[in-house]
């Protein structure tokens, strides 16, 4: 396998990302317009390489993948910019969670369970979008580009290797832009940005999920809820006990255990994979 073509698609969101961060860089104000719009196009721009389309209205759920990254993009910026309170955020956070994973499950053929999947993924999503804002108000700048980054890479490795290159280039995509997003917004400040990034990454790193969990692939339970614990392990140094240490121990704290998280999940993915797999044995 090439890793090459797993990471194109990601390279080229993240040229998109910094076009559309240098096309609006003069529009004072619209930081959050700004960030939301980029990441949402370098997402699309990933997803059209990983996979085109097709018709619209899309017959096949995970093709609502590009459609949904724009109308959180469009979300995100409107609660930025009317200076929505954070629970608002989180409400408007919760029904696109709820509607996006529906219309990704919807084109399955056995319906059953179907909202109790919804509810579970669009919970999950939701918590993570939330709980990333709160990070970046309150911990160092890195530790909101090293979680995710951890997580969505890890996913992308993992499925890679182990169960759909299609989901795990998109996955590294995201991994690539969110990246990208942190580094070229650095110097501005972390409360305008890391709501957006929040209420952007986290509705397509479960949407996502959704579509390699659940599109015939046997991934084994513990591997989602695993990377979704990585970007919320840089909880862990912002803890009473280790908040007065310095801020770089503070990120190694945060980073080492976002890595070992992925690389939990990394080794259950590989030995659920080798288990069904009939050729395993010779």
């Amino acid at each position: 396998m090439d890793p090459f073509s797993i990471l194109l698609p990601g390279l080229v969101g993240a040229v998109v990302v910094a076009a559309v961060l240098a096309l609006t860089r003069k529009r004072t104000g619209w930081d959050g317009l700004r960030v939301a719009l980029a990441v949402s196009l370098g997402f699309v721009a990933t997803r059209l390489i990983v996979k085109r389309p097709g018709a619209f209205p899309p017959t096949y759920g995970e093709n609502w993948l590009p459609l949904l990254a724009l109308v959180a993009a469009a979300g995100a910026w409107s609660l930025t910019h009317a200076r929505a309170g954070y629970w608002v955020r989180g409400t408007q956070t919760a029904l696109l969670s709820v509607a996006g994973t529906y219309l990704l499950l919807a084109s399955l053929a056995d319906q059953s369970g179907i909202w109790t999947l919804t509810a579970a993924y669009a919970g999950g999503a939701l918590v993570l979008s939330l709980a990333l804002e709160r990070l970046s108000q309150r911990g160092p700048r890195l530790l909101l580009l090293g979680g995710p980054a951890v997580a969505a890479g890890a996913a992308g490795a993992i499925f890679a290797l182990n169960f759909s290159i299609d989901i795990g280039r998109t996955f590294a995509g995201l991994a690539l832009i969110h990246a990208a997003a942190v580094a070229l917004t650095w110097t501005r400040p972390a409360r305008q940005i890391g709501p957006v990034l929040a209420c952007v990454f986290g509705p397509l790193f479960g949407l996502t999920m959704v579509v390699g969990t659940q599109y015939g692939y046997e991934v084994p339970v513990a591997v989602p809820l695993l990377l979704g614990l990585c970007p919320l392990a840089a909880f862990v140094p912002e803890l009473t006990p280790l908040r007065r240490r310095a801020p770089w121990l503070r990120i190694v704290i945060g980073t080492v255990l976002a890595i070992g998280l992925g690389a939990a999940a990394f080794a259950l993915a590989d030995s659920g994979a080798a288990s069904d797999d009939p050729y395993a044995s010779y």
